[in-house]
């Protein structure tokens, strides 16, 4: 009974682990999406203070902006007070924070798919051992009723 307890409590940890990675990789897929637009709309060339619109009207900017806000990246005053360009600078900077923050999310991806593994190694052995226990149970069973006879 405890070890069959023991198993269902490493089911449960293993259900939380795998909505924790799930809820990680939705975070990453937003912030790749947020990246692939803020390269899309930065202007090209090295000046830094090449303005870029963040998005063909001013809803889409707002949209970029409260995404950018979001991902937790500073946003000048400027375009919190309702501007919709943004320098070259300011883009290559939010670029550069957001790729840091999604290496972030990968490498605690990576620490709790080591952790994953492990709960499934050790559910794997809980589920061993009861599987052992049973069929001692069982052996002992068979023996009393042989006995029996």
């Amino acid at each position: 009974l405890v070890q069959a307890e023991r198993a269902n409590n490493l089911e449960t940890q293993m259900a939380d682990q795998i909505n924790e990675i799930q809820a990680r990789n939705e975070q990453v897929r937003g912030l790749n999406d947020l990246l692939s637009s803020l390269r899309a709309v930065r202007p090209s060339g090295d000046n830094p203070d090449a303005k870029a619109k963040l998005g063909s009207n001013a809803d889409m900017a707002s949209s970029t902006i409260q995404a950018l806000e979001a991902a937790g990246v500073s946003i000048p005053d400027s375009l919190k007070s309702g501007g919709t360009e943004a320098s070259q600078k300011d883009i290559d900077t939010w670029i550069n924070d957001i790729k840091g923050k999604i290496d972030g999310l990968n490498s605690t991806g990576q620490l709790d798919m080591i952790r994953m593994q492990s709960l499934m190694n050790k559910r794997n052995e809980a589920f061993d051992t009861l599987s052992n226990i049973l069929q001692k149970v069982q052996k002992t069973l068979d023996s009393i009723v042989g006995n029996m006879r």
